[in-house]
């Protein structure tokens, strides 16, 4: 479970409950896990941004998250610092959060997590005019469908950690943090664009497991991962 959550293996959506609020969805599914998607896997920062289509391989995958680092490093010093770990969780929540309420439920997330597909997908042959088809009732034919209960293990959902299916932005922020640590190899309280690209690269290669966690355990081999 070390890099489950740097692991996320598709751009899915999960269980949709009724309701449009972040109030909390029914407890089945819970975020729930997702199957596969063919053809990849798609890497996800700590706080579970998914950070573009499947990776077909580890170098695309690692370059997907080296992107993000740099991004994310907003002082451009080569060092992911805590306050730019926040900032980054921030403005990833407020995405999520359409509704501002300081929450966010499993629709919400599913949601943002389907606007996200459509927007990086590129256009298909059989895509209506524009480049894009009509909408539909229903997860779109290619996208895995939620897997597991309670136990699901997803990475956003993970940080729910008072079990109320909905997750704010001091609990995302505190697992996002918890994660950035994990990733910190030499401990010396600095992490480097080396050791997340280092972990990206055991991640991509790791076999994804279930487990309510999402990969928050993050127990460290003899080898310092």
């Amino acid at each position: 479970m070390r890099h489950l959550w740097f692991t996320c293996s598709a751009l899915a959506l999960l269980l949709v409950q009724a309701g449009c609020s972040s109030r909390p969805d029914a407890p089945s599914g819970h975020g729930g896990g997702f199957a596969g998607m063919r053809g990849g896997r798609v890497a996800v920062s700590p706080a579970g941004e998914p950070l573009g289509l499947p990776a077909h391989d580890e170098a695309a995958y690692v370059a997907a998250v080296t992107q993000w680092f740099q991004a994310a490093d907003l002082d451009k010093d080569g060092v992911l610092s805590r306050a730019e770990m926040q900032a980054d969780t921030a403005r990833f929540f407020q995405a999520m959060d359409k509704d501002g309420d300081h929450a966010v439920n499993t629709r919400e997330l599913a949601e943002y997590r389907q606007a996200r597909l459509a927007a990086l997908r590129p256009p298909r042959p059989d895509d209506g005019e524009g480049g894009r088809q009509p909408r539909r009732q229903g997860p779109p034919p290619d996208l895995p469908l939620p897997a597991g209960g309670v136990g699901g293990g997803d990475v956003v959902m993970a940080a729910d950690t008072n079990l109320d299916f909905r997750v704010t932005l001091e609990e995302l922020t505190h697992k996002a943090l918890e994660r950035l640590a994990a990733m910190d190899a030499d401990h010396d309280g600095r992490v480097t664009l080396a050791e997340v690209q280092a972990w990206a690269e055991q991640a991509y290669d790791e076999k994804p497991s279930r487990g309510r966690g999402g990969g928050g355990g993050h127990r460290r081999s003899s080898g310092g991962m």
